[in-house]
């Protein structure tokens, strides 16, 4: 019992980091149908720039999320209007491939200025007990976080005026632009917000796992597989999906090998695209 509880805690965990990082890939797709293949560059800055901050100003590590979210939105906000607004209402393969080359861009950029070196944020050590379940403290503190942003995020969209001109642009821009909504701001907000959330995805990363600049292509997969699995654009789906995928990936790892856990995300792609192509809470 005490071993199911410490795999389903750090799937649980897991999952609010993949969901964090997810929500903004979702929301980007959602609302602006466009596929950010450049999203996970995102975290892999975010990861870097907390770890500068960090050895700069010490503390806590986790207070370079309020520090950064400026700065990310207002780089989403930039690659949007010289990059990104090019192509909104463009087939889906265009954004597919214009991001990607955005993608590219950043990690040589990166490579060249940070090299291929690991590097880590040193934050807690040790774990919890509690009873016969042991839980890393930078895991759980990474995932109440993780969890604290997604279901504020979730509250933005949902009760204040911006996050109902957000939803009225994602299910009808005409409609909603007769109504007195800007949609192309309400496409630059979206863009830095996804930026905020997959740089603070990275900020909480950088306490857990080695980071070089590569990292962003690794998660990039769990983030499509959770948006995937929770429905294309809807954001509580993502939540749902990437806990779930968390979970399942632990649990491989722990029966299996760590190594085949990784392919968890491949095998949840081509199993909902087989039995349930819209997702968990995705319409057809």
């Amino acid at each position: 019992m005490g071993d199911f509880l410490s795999i389903l805690i750090s799937g649980l965990i897991m999952g609010s980091i993949y969901a964090l990082l997810a929500g903004g890939l979702t929301l980007i797709w959602g609302v602006m149908r466009i596929v950010n293949l450049a999203h996970g560059e995102f975290l892999m800055l975010g990861c870097f720039a907390t770890y500068y901050l960090f050895g700069a100003l010490g503390g806590i590590p986790l207070l370079a999320i309020p520090l950064l979210a400026p700065v990310f939105f207002l780089l989403g906000a930039v690659l949007y209007v010289v990059v990104v607004r090019k192509i909104v209402n463009a087939p889906e393969l265009m954004s597919m491939l214009l991001t990607f080359g955005v993608s590219i861009f950043i990690i040589n950029i990166s490579v060249l200025i940070w090299s291929g070196e690991m590097r880590i944020v040193e934050y807690l050590t040790g774990s919890f007990q509690i009873g016969g379940v042991l839980i890393s403290k930078p895991r759980l503190v990474a995932g109440i976080v993780a969890v604290s942003i997604s279901l504020g995020m979730y509250l933005f969209l949902k009760k204040t005026r911006i996050g109902t001109a957000i939803r009225a642009v994602s299910y009808d821009r005409e409609i909603a632009e007769q109504c007195g909504i800007n949609a192309n701001l309400i496409y630059l907000v979206v863009f830095g917000i996804g930026t905020v959330l997959g740089a603070s995805a990275g900020s909480l990363a950088s306490t857990i796992f080695a980071f070089n600049p590569l990292v962003g292509q690794q998660f990039i997969l769990k983030a499509f597989a959770v948006t995937v699995l929770g429905g294309m654009g809807n954001f509580l789906g993502a939540l749902i999906g990437a806990l779930i995928i968390g979970v399942v990936e632990q649990v491989f790892a722990y029966v299996l090998d760590a190594q085949i856990s990784a392919a968890v995300a491949f095998v949840v792609i081509i199993a909902t695209l087989l039995i349930r192509p819209h997702g968990i809470m995705g319409e057809r």
